[in-house]
């Protein structure tokens, strides 16, 4: 999804084929439990970003970022311990976004669903590629 979202924020027109059918809830709080996605096993599993990946996201795709914070994704700010039990925070990108997998889906998907240049087709599976029109 965030691929799809970047393609079509630098004026490709993308076509993103979904296997599951069912559209994200209206409520972050809801990606979790009610959001069916059999096609996510890892969906429950804690998830991070951080980083690279985590800059990338501020930067390219802001909007995708605020859904997040919006949604109470938590930020947490690594430090460097030095002697004398004090705390430094370490550089900006030593930080990372606490969160379960669905919610970053949730936030992508709602992008993704009012982008101009994206096409999302739910509930259809990839069989074949052809090139070249072949």
């Amino acid at each position: 999804m965030a691929t799809t979202l970047l393609l079509a924020r630098s004026g490709v027109d993308v076509t993103l084929v979904e296997r599951d059918p069912a559209p994200p809830p209206d409520a972050p709080e809801d990606a979790l439990g009610a959001w069916r996605r059999p096609g996510i096993p890892q969906r429950g599993n804690g998830h991070a970003l951080h980083g690279l990946g985590l800059r990338v996201l501020r930067d390219r795709l802001p909007d995708v970022a605020q859904s997040l914070m919006d949604a109470g994704v938590t930020e947490r700010r690594f430090y460097l311990a030095i002697p004398q039990g004090q705390r430094v925070a370490a550089d900006a990108d030593f930080v990372a976004l606490q969160l379960r997998r669905p919610v970053l889906d949730w936030a992508l998907d709602r992008a993704v669903s009012c982008q101009r240049g994206a096409r999302l087709l739910r509930g259809h599976s990839v069989v074949d590629l052809a090139a070249n029109g072949e």
